[in-house]
């Protein structure tokens, strides 16, 4: 007997942070998705499946503490690293804001500094890093089938390539791949918030934010761990993360999730926040236009085939024109 889902979206910000710690809603399984779309489309999902396998967002129990704690062990490893690695990049800005004419600091500066972070705590080569930044495309439900299956293949020579304690190698793939997205979307819209609202400023006199002032992370999906057709419980949950409606310290407070699935890339992030403003602080350039382009939006999104959205909002590009102090 087929039951239609009962959906519940819950907007206001203690209702989201009450469901999120609830032990009777559980994330989404993205690989049971795409089990299901690989038979329905009669094509080997395979490879995507076995990573997806290994990404504690999707997980619940037993199995998400095991591999976060590996996560975390990987992240504090890299950490010293990660933030040199992190000064260097952005001791290149000053050189990026010289030019007079619009740059695109989501592609020239915000992507390289997140593949610069990367690198050291994979030491993956260009195509890898390249990888890393396009697996989470596949969290879109709008995605391609086409560009699915270029992006599955793709995983099949990582995996064929780095047989060797593969298990261990994807943890580390996906542990990236998880920031990636959150990381340089949060940055993108942060910098555009401060820029925008700023305009005509030198840089060195804008008064920046202690974190960041916008998140991309938008909303999180859940299923209701009781599958019962006659629960009166919701099927599926949407909690929203990031709301005009929130307070400014419950949207600090949910920035980075809530509940056993909080990011665990908060320090490194913050971290690298401290030393890009601190960097922005010494920068004599006046904002002259700040433009940001989106290519997504979750809270726009429905449920489909895969029963899941993007939670991210998505920026395409973000234009900034400085000119130069006299």
């Amino acid at each position: 007997m087929i039951h239609m889902k009962k959906f519940y979206l819950a907007e206001t910000f203690e209702d989201a942070k009450q469901i999120l710690k609830s032990c009777s809603y559980q994330p989404i399984s993205m690989a049971g998705s795409y089990k299901i779309l690989g038979e329905r489309l009669g094509v080997d999902f395979g490879p995507t499946i076995q990573l997806f396998e290994l990404l504690p967002v999707f997980l619940d129990g037993q199995r998400h503490a095991e591999i976060r704690k590996k996560m975390a062990i990987c992240l504090a490893n890299s950490r010293s690293k990660q933030e040199q690695a992190a000064q260097v990049a952005i001791n290149s800005l000053p050189n990026l804001a010289a030019t007079t004419t619009p740059i695109n600091l989501m592609t020239d500066f915000i992507r390289p500094l997140w593949r610069a972070v990367s690198r050291e705590s994979t030491g993956y080569e260009e195509a890898n890093l390249i990888l890393m930044d396009d697996i989470p495309r596949l969290f879109d439900s709008r995605l391609r089938v086409k560009d699915r299956l270029e992006i599955n293949e793709r995983l099949r020579i990582f995996i064929k390539n780095e047989s060797d304690n593969i298990e261990e190698k994807l943890i580390l793939l996906g542990q990236n791949v998880l920031g990636s997205g959150p990381f340089i979307g949060t940055l993108t819209l942060s910098l555009h918030k401060i820029f925008s609202q700023n305009i005509g400023k030198q840089l060195k006199d804008i008064t920046y934010p202690t974190s960041f002032p916008r998140s991309s992370l938008e909303v999180t999906d859940l299923v209701n761990k009781n599958e019962s057709s006659d629960s009166v419980e919701p099927n599926i949950v949407r909690c929203v993360i990031h709301s005009k409606k929130y307070s400014e310290s419950e949207k600090q407070l949910a920035m980075f999730g809530l509940g056993e699935h909080v990011c665990l890339g908060r320090p490194l992030s913050n971290n690298i926040w401290t030393l890009l403003t601190q960097k922005l602080a010494t920068m004599p350039q006046i904002v002259h236009s700040s433009e940001l382009g989106l290519k997504h939006s979750p809270v726009e999104a429905e449920f489909n085939f895969l029963e899941i959205v993007d939670p991210f909002l998505r920026p395409d590009h973000l234009y900034v024109q400085f000119t130069q102090a006299s």
